[in-house]
């Protein structure tokens, strides 16, 4: 989701560049709870999370400044919680306006 809480699919965008974003994801469910990271290109960025009070758990993106080189470029959110379950992921694009 978007911080106006949209739910994207495959794009978030477009933004200027030099904009904040931030990005929620959040993980229903499992037994025990999922740990939810977010990756950026296959390189994990951050793996801060925490249950919400509905018992989710979530986990905040946040770009402070977006830059031209961000154009395109892959975020994903991975929800874990074993090793023997497949994690589930969800990836958006950053679409940024042009200049």
């Amino acid at each position: 989701m978007d911080d106006r809480g949209q739910r994207l699919k495959r794009l978030a965008g477009p933004y200027d560049e030099g904009a904040y974003l931030s990005l929620l994801c959040e993980a229903e469910g499992g037994n025990p709870a999922p740990i939810v990271t977010w990756s950026k290109d296959g390189s994990l960025i951050d793996d801060t999370y925490f249950r919400t009070s509905q018992g989710s758990v979530r986990n905040e993106l946040v770009i402070l400044e977006l830059k031209r080189s961000d154009f395109m470029v892959e975020l994903t959110c991975q929800a874990s919680n074993t090793n023997l379950t497949q994690p589930i992921n969800a990836s958006v694009k950053i679409d940024l306006n042009s200049t």
